[in-house]
């Protein structure tokens, strides 16, 4: 029973520890594995970052890593590779903006079109009637003592009821 004890209380004394201390231990750790990467990046710079399966596996297949000569040329390879399929994109924006651009100025001269024939429109329907103040034939009903048709008009009496 005795010994039971001293293994429980060996463990709270070390969670008693980890409690107080795990804001140091964990700024120790992140530490220590962003050295860790930096110096295995320095070692090896063909990797661009370091993970969790990359570094096991890294240092158990050591000889098997291809040759410093022939990374410069992947390298390459992709630098090239990035780069074509870059121009790629940017020949398609173009052909969009282009393409874009062509339905943009025909919706405009259609729209341009369209409101030439509304006004051509307005222009034939104000021609036709008369107006006010125009002195064409007809009857005006705002001035009906000067219209062609002599004396057809007659003012009506009016009267008052009183009553």
């Amino acid at each position: 029973m005795e010994a039971i004890h001293q293994i429980a209380s060996t463990i709270n004394n070390g969670l008693k520890y980890l409690q107080d201390n795990s804001l140091v231990i964990f700024t120790g750790v992140a530490v220590l594995w962003v050295i860790r990467g930096r110096f295995m990046q320095w070692l090896d710079p063909s990797k661009q970052g370091v993970t969790l399966t990359s570094s096991s596996s890294s240092s158990s297949s050591s000889s098997s890593s291809p040759s410093p000569s022939s990374l410069g040329t992947n390298q390459d390879e992709r630098l090239n590779d990035m780069l074509r399929v870059r121009q790629k994109q940017q020949e398609e924006a173009e052909r969009k903006s282009k393409l874009a651009a062509q339905e943009r100025k025909v919706k405009e001269a259609e729209e341009k079109k369209r409101r030439n024939e509304l006004n051509l429109k307005k222009k034939k329907t104000e021609t036709k009637g008369n107006t006010l103040g125009s002195s064409g034939g007809g009857y005006n009903p705002l001035q009906p003592w000067s219209s062609g048709s002599g004396g057809s008009y007659k003012a009506q009496r009016r009267t008052v009821n009183r009553g």
